[in-house]
């Protein structure tokens, strides 16, 4: 009956029942026909079955790994049974599906958008008809994809300078996506620096072009962005140095053509120091130190035969033909001073000859000198100056000051003489002027200018009023800034510029003092002040310079701020003393020059108070 039954719940599939029965029968008869065989398949199909039935559940809830190792233990035992093997690569599609969409959705929230590309692209591989949201989410990939190309071109444009094609590739962006990442703030930046470069580049044309006031301001509100900019600083400078060289030029040549060699030397100095391809600038500073020169060793002489020392003056002339050997007036004073000289030395022979020889001591010794005095006065004037070459006022003015009055000098006894050449060469106005030389026939040689104003520095060898007290006497000053000389109490000093100005209302240019004096040839020199500058500006831009003979020997200013000022209280140098050694001067004659300079705008005023100025 239970064998029986069991065949019944085979063909039933009804394993779980029909393995009880069978195991009844080989209970009862464990020697039944076929009842083990038939017990080891009802197992087996038992365990299909509920293998299967596993599978089926994880099939239909998408747990795909469950599914596929539930499915792996059916095809083990059967492959055949049912449509396991089917199901078991549909689950093992399903799973690796899954997993990749998985994956791609991961890169795709980390914006991995190549990896995202890639692990959807293999899902349309494998079901080219969709799954879930792949297309949709490939397409935003690509687009992405898209704007990050577009954004590594625009970086490579940056890194090119190349700002307007980086300005639209980054609107094109935030046209489609206006919150991608860095876009908004990095088209800010493009757009400054854009700015920036066209600015730097019309001031580099301007610069080029020499149309210096437009590029100082564009270089100016350049540098006040950003100070480091390319080179923007240190074409600011360049620009504020051609500007500074044009000013010092033409002051250079007014000076130039005014025969002002010292000045001139000093202005077109600093313009080539400024400039160096100005030739011009060049030619004629080599012209005026040459004139000046000249000048120099005209004076020595013309101060020799003041003296009375004809073989000095003699010297210092020729000297000046060494360096003007065209110079004819020099020539014809030489030859006259020559002249003079062998007359001297003649009628010197001739007066030992003379009863005056004889006379005792002091009597004798004046008896002589007045005759030589005389045969003196009568050799020169048989000298036929006037029959020298005269080219209108300026040439009359020039043969006084360089022929006739050190030949008058010389001439000391012959008050007549003297009386008739001046006459002769000088304007009523002129011989007004209180400068025009007195000769007076009674004094000694040692004494014959007596001048009204106070004697040159050429003339002492010294430097006159350093400390002010007498304003500014024995200086020349000028320049586009005030000069002012204040006493406080016993104390006066100079006054370069002006605090009053405020310090946004600054006349563009400079304020100069300047005096000459001759350097000792015997012993060292030195030159030294005491000054005080104020300044709401950067020591680049504005500062206090001394020069000799046009070159710079000090320059001082505000070196403590980082940028220009109105807002913080002025800089204060405090008094300071400097000493600069004057040994490379020995024995010549030199300009010092004391200058305070305010950039070239008109902002961030600077000035300089100045004392003490010796030379010991």
């Amino acid at each position: 009956m239970d064998s029986t039954e069991a065949l019944s719940l085979i063909r039933k599939g009804k394993w779980s029942t029909a393995r009880e029965k069978l195991e009844a029968v080989l209970a009862k008869e464990p020697e039944y026909p076929d009842a083990e065989q038939r017990l080891a398949t009802v197992k087996t199909q038992e365990q299909l079955a509920e293998w299967y039935g596993k599978a089926q559940e994880h099939l239909m809830r998408a747990n795909w790994q469950e599914a596929i190792t539930c499915l792996e233990e059916v095809v083990k035992l059967d492959s055949a049974y049912e449509n396991a093997k089917a199901s078991l690569d549909k689950a093992r599609r399903e799973y690796q599906l899954e997993a990749l969409y998985r994956e791609g959705i991961q890169y795709f929230v980390g914006r991995a958008w190549q990896n995202a590309r890639k692990s959807f692209d293999e899902i349309l591989d494998m079901q080219p008809d969709g799954y879930r949201d792949v297309r949709e989410k490939l397409d935003e990939v690509n687009k992405q994809l898209r704007f990050a190309s577009q954004y590594e071109q625009a970086l490579g444009c940056e890194s090119a300078e190349q700002w307007s094609e980086a300005i639209r590739i980054y609107v094109s962006i935030l046209t489609e996506d206006p919150v991608y990442p860095e876009v908004a703030e990095k088209l800010v930046r493009a757009r400054e620096e854009n700015e920036l470069l066209v600015r730097y580049m019309q001031a580099k044309s301007d610069l080029h072009n020499r149309k210096l006031v437009a590029a100082i301001e564009l270089l100016s509100g350049i540098v006040e962005r950003r100070r480091d900019y390319k080179e923007a600083a240190q074409m600011l400078q360049e620009a504020r140095d051609l500007q500074e060289a044009e000013i010092s030029y033409r002051e250079g040549l007014k000076h130039f053509n005014g025969e002002e060699w010292g000045q001139a030397v000093e202005k077109l100095g600093r313009t080539v120091q400024l400039d160096p391809n100005n030739k011009d600038a060049f030619e004629k500073l080599e012209a005026a130190r040459k004139n000046q020169s000249v000048k120099e060793l005209r004076d020595r002489a013309i101060q020799a035969l003041v003296t009375g020392e004809s073989v000095e003056a003699i010297r210092e002339l020729e000297c000046v033909l060494g360096v003007a050997p065209d110079d004819q007036n020099v020539r014809d004073l030489l030859e006259a001073a020559r002249r003079h000289q062998e007359e001297k030395a003649r009628h010197r022979a001739v007066a030992s000859d003379q009863d005056g020889e004889t006379l005792p001591g002091e009597i004798g010794e004046r008896q002589r000198g007045k005759r030589r005095l005389a045969e003196s006065t009568v050799t020169v004037t048989k000298n036929p100056l006037r029959k020298l070459p005269v080219d209108g006022e300026k040439g009359c003015k020039w043969w006084l000051r360089h022929v006739i009055v050190p030949v008058v000098v010389v001439l000391f006894a012959s008050g007549g003489i003297a009386t008739i050449l001046l006459k002769h060469f000088l304007s009523p106005r002129e011989l007004a002027q209180p400068s025009a030389p007195v000769i007076s026939p009674s004094s000694p040689s040692t004494a014959i200018y007596e001048e009204i104003e106070s004697p040159s520095p050429l003339l002492t060898g010294k430097l006159c009023n350093g400390d002010f007290e007498s304003g500014f006497d024995c200086w020349q000053q000028g320049g586009e800034m005030d000069q002012n000389v204040e006493c406080d109490g016993n104390q006066c000093y100079a006054v370069l510029g002006n605090r009053d100005y405020g310090c946004e209302s600054v006349p563009v240019g400079e304020a100069w003092i300047k005096q000459s004096f001759q350097v000792s040839g015997t012993v060292s020199s030195t030159l030294s002040l005491s000054y005080r500058v104020f300044s709401y500006d950067l020591d680049d831009h504005d500062f206090f310079q001394v020069s000799v003979n046009g070159q710079q020997i000090g320059l001082f200013g505000n070196t403590e701020w980082n940028e220009s000022s109105c807002d913080r209280e002025v800089w204060d140098s405090g008094w300071r003393s400097i000493d600069f050694d004057l040994g490379p001067y020995r024995g010549e004659n030199v300009e010092l020059s004391l200058r305070n300079a305010n950039g070239t705008d008109k902002g961030w005023n600077t000035w300089t108070y100045v004392d003490n100025v010796e030379v010991h």
